[in-house]
């Protein structure tokens, strides 16, 4: 968006979040939606190797891990066969329940919510006041400002098989001409480590992978693989 519609950008977050109204019919079309756009990530040779080798490095307790789209897959399947459910009247007002009670849990607790701006800042004039006033409600205006939560980073997720290494997975995908190659070894701890070691590893990753550069000449220039990362 526009910086000018910074504060409408706002005003659509909180309607979003805390106005919006649960409804079975309105449930299963943004479902079917989400369900249908499935088959077509499946397809993806790119996306099925990243998602595999997050499976395989990250807990179920990872944000990788609990929002990859096969398990996507499996939770809208359910929650739409919930919904058809018409031997049991429970069943569709389980889920807007329980959708309910996830919205109640986020918008109830504000010290949990961590608000990313990615802008100008200087080009706005008072871009504090217009998220307090836009995200939280007249009630907990004056409340107590409580401490935030701590973030986990990613590395607290990874497992020891993934740190130990050594081990790895063949995923097939029909209908696609190219295969992917994707691989992990242990490196830095970013929120441990000091910054000299950082800042070494990003240095070495862009001159590994700059054009005509060690993988560029290597892999391309070998017509060994269309393109790389690192």
């Amino acid at each position: 968006l526009k910086i000018d519609k910074f504060e409408t950008c706002v005003d659509w977050f909180r309607k979003i979040l805390w106005d919006v109204v649960f409804t079975p019919e309105r449930i299963k079309v943004a479902a079917t939606k989400l369900m249908n756009d499935i088959p077509r990530l499946r397809l993806d040779g790119f996306k099925m190797a990243r998602t595999a080798l997050r499976e395989v490095n990250m807990t179920r307790q990872s944000n990788h891990s609990a929002a990859s789209f096969p398990r996507q897959s499996q939770f809208l399947e359910e929650t739409i066969s919930r919904l058809d459910d018409k031997d049991s009247s429970s069943s569709s007002a389980d889920v807007v329940a329980n959708l309910c009670k996830l919205q109640q849990f986020l918008t109830s607790k504000l010290t949990s919510m961590h608000v990313q701006v990615s802008t100008n800042l200087y080009a706005l004039k008072t871009p504090k006041k217009t998220l307090a006033q836009g995200l939280i409600p007249k009630s907990k205006e004056e409340s107590t400002p409580l401490p935030l939560l701590k973030v986990h980073h990613s590395s607290e997720f990874v497992k020891e098989s993934a740190i130990i290494g050594g081990h790895g997975y063949v995923v097939e995908v029909a209908g696609l001409e190219s295969s992917f190659l994707m691989a992990t070894s242990p490196g830095p701890h970013f929120l441990h480590s000091n910054t000299k070691e950082i800042a070494a590893l990003i240095v070495l990753c862009n001159y590994i992978t700059m054009m005509e550069g060690p993988f560029w000449i290597s892999l391309r220039g070998a017509v060994l693989a269309y393109s790389f990362k690192f």
